[in-house]
């Protein structure tokens, strides 16, 4: 089965902590109506492995996707890493906030062992 197109994607860089700074890619797919739920697959490339994302129809499954990529990039900033537009750039930025959303963090939690796509 071929991959869904891509529907939304950023490009930016991260430091994890280490003073390196590496490229992120995030891409949402196409969300996929299924008989009883849909699906969306993300990837947030340079963070965590390609995901699928669950919701009862394509438009929950699609805000949850963003959803998705907003907490994990803002509880990573909270341990300790830090986003840039540019590689060069001197100030880190909030990427996750330009998207409209500011998570609250206090019941989020990545899973600590996924399945790769």
């Amino acid at each position: 089965m071929a991959k869904q197109p891509v529907i939304a994607e950023s490009k930016f860089f991260a430091d994890p902590g280490s003073g390196e700074r590496h490229a992120v890619h995030v891409r949402i797919r196409l969300p996929q109506a299924r008989r009883r739920e849909a699906s969306c697959k993300v990837e947030i490339r340079g963070v965590t492995p390609e995901l699928e994302i669950f919701g009862e129809d394509t438009m929950q499954a699609l805000a949850l996707a963003v959803r998705f990529v907003n907490n994990t990039l803002a509880l990573r900033h909270k341990q300790g890493w830090r986003f840039y537009l540019e590689e060069s750039d001197r100030r880190s930025f909030a990427v996750w906030r330009v998207w409209g959303h500011s998570p609250r963090l206090s019941a989020f939690q990545i899973p600590a062992k996924v399945n790769a796509a």
